[in-house]
C-alpha cells in the first residue's frame, strides 16, 4: 500500500515537491494514522492580496487500485507576531476587521453556509482584510470562500462570557471543543490566529488552552478577545482589548506584544431611538476620516470628543492612527451582519431582544450605508488630501497617495480620472506601504474649485472613488430676497400675504398660519419653529436621559408678532417663549417666494446634550418628495442607492411594484427604500452638508432650501402633512448647550 501525494497550481499544472510517494506497508489494525512530509522549492505565498493557492491531492493505492482520494486546496505563508507587530510572510500587515456571526434571518444560526460566499466577497468590497469568527469557529465554506478570495481569520472557540473557575476537572470543557477547532480548521491558509474565548475571565484553564494551542498548531499566534479579569496574567501572543478609547497607542502602552483592539462598533447602532427615526445618522460613525487634519475633520474630532462615553468607537482618523502605529495590528468592527431571526409569524428572535441591527449588511444580504463607508475608510489607496493647492492656470497638478497595501504595487491597479468633462489614464508607481504622487495633466480654463475625480480598480474590482478640490472650494451665490414685498394686510388679528403664486394667512395669536383660510394657498401650513433634540445615547448610557425633542410646545408663548416691509421684501417676526427657551424666528420673503429664515434664542434650563438644533415647519402632505444636492467629504461616488448620495431624489412611500410583505419575507428592494410610518430610509435620512435641498409635490409646488454646504436637512412623515427640519447642528456627538447660551442660524428658503 502507498500514499501518492500530487500538488497542483492554479492553472492545474503540477508542481515538483520531495515525496510524491511513499510506501505505507500493510496497515496494522486500528491503525489509520501516517506522516508524510514534502518540501517545495519557492512556492507562490498566500496571502489575503494575492490568495494564491495550489491543490493537494493525495491517493490511497494498493496493488495498482485507488481505494481513496482526498482533494485539498492549501497555500504556503508564515505568520508572526513580533516587535509589536503581526508579520505574513515576513511583512507587516494591518488588519481592518470585522466580526462576523453565523445568521439566516429564517434559520437563525443553522444552514448558513449557502452565504459564505457571497460574504466573503462583501467584506471584501468593503476594503476589509479580516473577519473573526464569533463566537465560535464558523462553516467550513466560509473559510474555503476566505482562502480563495483572501480574507485573515481568526477562527475563535466556542466560550462567550465565562469565567472558567481554576478547577482541573472542568479542563476537558475547555479543552475538548479548542482542541476541534484546530482540527478542523488548521489547514486554512486564511486562518492566522485562534482566540482562546470571547470576553471571558481568564483563569489557569485558559492558560491550558493557550498551550494546547501551542502544541497542536505552533505556527500560528494566539488572542483572547478581551479578559474581563487577570488581564496581566494572560499569556496569549496577542494582546486584545474591546471598545477603548483613543489614543489607542495609550492603551496597554508597555506590554511588549502586539495589540489588537478588537470589538469596535459603528456609533449610531446603539443610538436606537436617534437613528429609527433618522437613519441617515449612520453616515456620522465615516465622518471626518477622509482628511482628519481639514477644517471638516477637525470639527468632527471635537464632536467626537466632546461624545464623552462615545470615545470608544471608530472616531475620525482612527484608522490612519491604527495603520500607523508601531503597538496596534488592527481592529474588529462590530458587526459584519444583522443578527436577526424570525420565527414563524415574523416574530423576531435575536441576542439584543429584536434590535441587533448591527451590521455593514442586513440578514438578507443586502448592502447598508456602512459597507461603502467601510469601503471608504478602510481603502489601501489613500489620498490623504481631498483639497490640493491650485492656482488656475496651472498645466498639471499632482496628488498625493499613500498605498496601505502590504504586497501590492500600486502599478498593478488601474487609476482613472475625470475633470470637467475630460478623461484619462493614470500611470502610478508605490511600493506598498510607501507614498507617493499622482501627476495629472490639467486642460486649460480649469478653474479653482473644479472637482477632480480618481478612480483605482484591481483586476476589475473597484477599490476607491475619490473625489479631489483642486484649490479652495467657492461658495455657492445663494438666492436672496430682492423682488420687493408681496402684498399684503393686517386686520389686527390676521396678517394675510400673497405673492406671486402662492399665499399664506398669520394667525397673531397662536404665531401659526392659517391653513385652513381658504386664502391659504402654499405648501407651508405651519410657521418655521424652534427645533432641538436631546442625544440619544442608547445602551451606552443607560442613566443618561432618553432622546427628546424641544421646546415643549405646550409651554409656548407668544410674545409678538410683527410685520415689518423692506425694499428687499416682508419680513415678519414671530417672538415666543418656552420653557427654557426663549427668542424669535424671522422671515424675510419678498413677492417671488424668495426668502431667508433666522432664528435667535436664548436656552436657561439645565446643561443639555443635544443632536439637533434648527428649525422645523409642516408641509402639505402631497409634498412628500425630497430633492438634494449636498458636499460629501467622500465626493460624489456613492451607490444610486445609498441614502448617503450626494443628490438625488426620494419618494415617502415606495413604489407600488414593490408592496409591503411580512418581515420574515426576503425583501426585493434595496434597504434605502425599507420604510415606517416615517417614510422609507431614503426619505427620513439627513442629508448632510446641503447646498439645496426641497420637499416637492407632484405639481412642482413646495419649498427649497439653500446653504453652502454649511446646513442640513431632514424630512419625514406625520399624521397631519410634511415635517421639514432644516438644522445648523447635527454633530457626531452631543452637543451641550448650557443656561444663557444662544441658538442662532440663518438659511435661504424659497417657495416653488
Amino acid at each position: 500500500m502507498e500514499a501518492v501525494v500530487g500538488l497542483y497550481d492554479a492553472k492545474g499544472k503540477p508542481v515538483k515537491h520531495s515525496t510524491p510517494r511513499i510506501a505505507l506497508g500493510e496497515m496494522r489494525p486500528g491503525s489509520n494514522m501516517a506522516s508524510i512530509r514534502s518540501t517545495v522549492a519557492n512556492p507562490l505565498k498566500w496571502n489575503a492580496e494575492q490568495p494564491n493557492l495550489y491543490k493537494l491531492v493525495i491517493e490511497l493505492v494498493k496493488d495498482g487500485k485507488m481505494l481513496e482520494k482526498i482533494e485539498r486546496n492549501i497555500g504556503f505563508r508564515k505568520i508572526e507576531a513580533k516587535d509589536r507587530q503581526l508579520y505574513v510572510n515576513g511583512v507587516k500587515v494591518k488588519l481592518a476587521g470585522v466580526c462576523r456571526h453565523e445568521i439566516d434571518p429564517l434559520s437563525g444560526r443553522a444552514d448558513t453556509m449557502r452565504h459564505a460566499e457571497d460574504d466573503v466577497k462583501l467584506f471584501k468590497s468593503a476594503n476589509l482584510n479580516f473577519v473573526r469568527t464569533s463566537h465560535y469557529p464558523c462553516t467550513q465554506e466560509f473559510l474555503d470562500a476566505a482562502d480563495r478570495y483572501g480574507l485573515y481569520i481568526v477562527s475563535e472557540a466556542p466560550f462567550c462570557w465565562v469565567a472558567p473557575a481554576n478547577d482541573l476537572t472542568d479542563l476537558r470543557a475547555i479543552l475538548t471543543p479548542t482542541s476541534a477547532m484546530i482540527d478542523y480548521n488548521h489547514s486554512h491558509p486564511s486562518v492566522i490566529m485562534w482566540s482562546l474565548a470571547n470576553e471571558s475571565h481568564w483563569s489557569e484553564l485558559f492558560d491550558y488552552s493557550n498551550k494546547l494551542c501551542k502544541q497542536l498548531d505552533p505556527t500560528r499566534p494566539t488572542t483572547i478577545e478581551h479578559a474581563f479579569s487577570n488581564e496581566d496574567k494572560v499569556t496569549c501572543d496577542i494582546i486584545n482589548r474591546h471598545y477603548q478609547h483613543m489614543p489607542y497607542d495609550e492603551v496597554l502602552k508597555d506590554d511588549p506584544r502586539p495589540f489588537l483592539h478588537g470589538e469596535c462598533f459603528f456609533l449610531v447602532y446603539h443610538e436606537r431611538t436617534d437613528v429609527g427615526i433618522d437613519p441617515g445618522l449612520r453616515e456620522l460613525w465615516a465622518h471626518g476620516s477622509a482628511d482628519p487634519n481639514s477644517e471638516w475633520g477637525k470639527y468632527c474630532t471635537k464632536s467626537f470628543v466632546q461624545s464623552g462615553v462615545l470615545t470608544p468607537g471608530i472616531p475620525p482618523g482612527a484608522w490612519s492612527h491604527i495603520y500607523d502605529s508601531k503597538h496596534l495590528i488592527g481592529s474588529e468592527i462590530w458587526s459584519g451582519v444583522d443578527d436577526i431571526a424570525y420565527l414563524p409569524g415574523a416574530k423576531v428572535v435575536s441576542s439584543e431582544n429584536g434590535n441587533a441591527y448591527w451590521g455593514l449588511i442586513d440578514g438578507w444580504r443586502r448592502p447598508k450605508p456602512e459597507l461603502w463607508l467601510s469601503r471608504a475608510v478602510f481603502s489601501p489607496v489613500w489620498f490623504p488630501q481631498r483639497q490640493v493647492d491650485y492656482k488656475t492656470g496651472q498645466a498639471s497638478v499632482r496628488i498625493p497617495v499613500e498605498n496601505r497595501y502590504s504586497f501590492t504595487n500600486l502599478d498593478k491597479l488601474d487609476f482613472t480620472w475625470e475633470l470637467n468633462g475630460a478623461k484619462g489614464k493614470a500611470a502610478v508607481s508605490v511600493p506598498p506601504a510607501g507614498k507617493g504622487d499622482i501627476q495629472i495633466t490639467v486642460s486649460m480654463g480649469t478653474v479653482q474649485g473644479s472637482t477632480l475625480k480618481i478612480s483605482a480598480a484591481n483586476g476589475g474590482n473597484h477599490v476607491v472613488e475619490a473625489t479631489i478640490t483642486l484649490g479652495e472650494r467657492k461658495p455657492v451665490v445663494l438666492p436672496h430676497p430682492r423682488a420687493g414685498a408681496p402684498k399684503w394686510s393686517d386686520d389686527g388679528k390676521n396678517i394675510t400675504v400673497a405673492g406671486k403664486g402662492f399665499g399664506f394667512v398669520l394667525d397673531r395669536t397662536t404665531g401659526d398660519f392659517n391653513a385652513a383660510n381658504p386664502v391659504h394657498k402654499a405648501p407651508i401650513i405651519r410657521f418655521p419653529a424652534l427645533h432641538v433634540t436631546r442625544h440619544d445615547y442608547g445602551d451606552l448610557a443607560p442613566k443618561a436621559l432618553p432622546y427628546a425633542e424641544f421646546p415643549d410646545a405646550k409651554t409656548r408663548v407668544i410674545d409678538s408678532v410683527t410685520v415689518a416691509q423692506s425694499h428687499d421684501g416682508l419680513e415678519i417676526t414671530v417672538k415666543d417663549h418656552y420653557d427654557h427657551f426663549a427668542g424669535s424666528v424671522t422671515w424675510l420673503i419678498d413677492t417671488n417666494g424668495v426668502g431667508k429664515l433666522d432664528y435667535d434664542y436664548t436656552y436657561t434650563g439645565d446643561d443639555l446634550d443635544t443632536r439637533e438644533i434648527g428649525l422645523m415647519a409642516l408641509l402639505r402632505p402631497d409634498c412628500d418628495e425630497v430633492k438634494w444636492r449636498r458636499w460629501s467629504e467622500w465626493g460624489d461616488a456613492f451607490p444610486q442607492d445609498s441614502i448617503s448620495r450626494t443628490q438625488g431624489s426620494a419618494k415617502a412611500r415606495r413604489d407600488k411594484k414593490w408592496p409591503d410583505t411580512p418581515a420574515n419575507v426576503k425583501p426585493l428592494w434595496p434597504w434605502s427604500l425599507d420604510q415606517t410610518e416615517l417614510g422609507t430610509n431614503d426619505f427620513r435620512s439627513i442629508k448632510f452638508n446641503i447646498y439645496e435641498a426641497s420637499l416637492v409635490a407632484p405639481d412642482g409646488s413646495g419649498v427649497c432650501v439653500n446653504a453652502n454646504a454649511d446646513a442640513h436637512f431632514r424630512a419625514c412623515l406625520t399624521q397631519d402633512g410634511v415635517k421639514m427640519h432644516i438644522l445648523k447642528n447635527c454633530p457626531l456627538g452631543p452637543l451641550v448647550i448650557k443656561n444663557g447660551d444662544r441658538l442662532t442660524g440663518e438659511f435661504g428658503v424659497t417657495l416653488k
